[in-house]
């Protein structure tokens, strides 16, 4: 006797279904980073707290070495992470290669701009080590699927 498969689907079908997944769920991860970065990052200005820069850098480190150690459970924060420093990272980017304060006005003025620099560093290499991880979260769904 010979086994049959329970389901009717064949298995290009079921590939298919597997890669149709692996994109759905890292753009609903993305989409979820890029609503977390626009309401709380930038519009309540949270990407302003250490805390908070220290935890998308944590998370970060875990998107990257899940990428690297080929788990996509841990390496799909990458992508949320992508979204929700971008918002950030562009409002940031706008005062970050301005003078500083103390280089352009005089002393008897009080100067509203704080130096970014910082935390832009922050946020760019939160983002491009992102970038990383979402390159290698793609490359382990294009792995599984020519299996």
């Amino acid at each position: 006797m010979g086994s049959a498969p329970l389901s009717g689907v064949r298995p290009a079908e079921d590939t298919d279904r597997q890669a149709v997944r692996w994109i759905a769920r890292a753009l609903l991860y993305f989409i979820s980073g890029l609503a977390v970065g626009f309401l709380f990052l930038a519009e309540f200005a949270f990407s302003t707290v250490a805390i908070v820069q220290i935890a998308i850098a944590a998370v970060t480190v875990i998107g990257l070495f899940g990428g690297f150690r080929r788990h996509p459970n841990l390496s799909i924060w990458s992508t949320f992470v992508l979204g929700a420093i971008s918002f950030p990272l562009l409002i940031d980017a706008r005062t970050a290669f301005l003078p500083l304060c103390k280089d352009l006005v005089a002393s008897g003025i009080a100067c509203v701009a704080r130096d970014y620099r910082g935390q832009f560093t922050v946020e760019l290499a939160s983002f491009l080590a992102s970038c990383l991880g979402t390159v290698l979260y793609a490359r382990l769904g294009l792995r599984r699927r020519e299996r």
